[in-house]
């Protein structure tokens, strides 16, 4: 049953597919599950949405519950506006909701990452490696954390090497450079200031007149 209704298109040709199914397994039996549980939580997520519960789409959001079962794969085919996004998302939503209301099997909490794959490179989508040998700055703009900073000592040092918390190890190349752009380095530990050189800038020295200058010189170019 999971599989004739993964594989339904229409409303229309779901009779065909059940006469077609019996003609050729005459002990073939179109059950019926008992969703009621999962429709009345479907109702719930698309009114918390202030949506309409039409039976058209909770109807689609049940069949995409067991297309999942069976495909690992799946893809929402329909015109912009044919409610494909809220198919999923009330789906993610059900599961969650009833995951947290103690039905864990065979509910499951759902976390959804959305991207366009037209907007990235095949590099950004895929990985790649770059073989170039031009030199890289890593530079972190932004304030120095404990948390964070301290797991950076590895690769500050001589050996340049990222410990991540899965017990793999990743080798810095020689042509990676680690640069740090902060205020100041009070929360930072002695160990990872005298793993970095240190150059301070000081305000004083640059006071307000070269911004002003740069300023006057940008609108006279306008």
């Amino acid at each position: 049953m999971y599989i004739l209704r993964a594989n339904s298109v229409q409303f229309s040709s779901s009779p065909n597919t059940v006469y077609v199914c019996e003609s050729l397994t005459p002990s073939f039996s179109s059950l019926k599950h008992d969703y009621s549980v999962l429709q009345s939580t479907i109702h719930s997520s698309l009114c918390q949405r202030s949506l309409q519960h039409l039976p058209s789409i909770i109807s689609k959001v049940i069949q995409l519950y067991e297309t999942m079962l069976v495909r690992h794969g799946v893809m929402l085919v329909g015109p912009t506006g044919s409610g494909k996004t809220t198919v999923y998302c009330v789906l993610a939503d059900t599961l969650d909701t009833l995951y947290h209301a103690g039905h864990q099997n065979p509910f499951y909490i759902v976390k959804t990452y959305m991207l366009n794959p037209r907007s990235v490179s095949m590099g950004e989508l895929y990985g790649e490696q770059d073989f170039s040998d031009d030199h890289k700055w890593v530079i972190s703009d932004g304030p120095v954390d404990a948390l964070w900073i301290e797991n950076m000592n590895t690769v500050l040092d001589d050996n340049k090497m990222l410990c991540l918390a899965n017990s793999e190890s990743i080798k810095l190349t020689s042509s990676i450079d680690m640069m740090f752009e902060v205020q100041d380095v009070a929360v930072a530990s002695p160990a990872t200031v005298s793993h970095c050189g240190m150059v301070y800038i000081d305000p004083e020295e640059l006071k307000w007149m070269p911004y002003a200058q740069s300023v006057h010189i940008a609108l006279q170019s306008l």
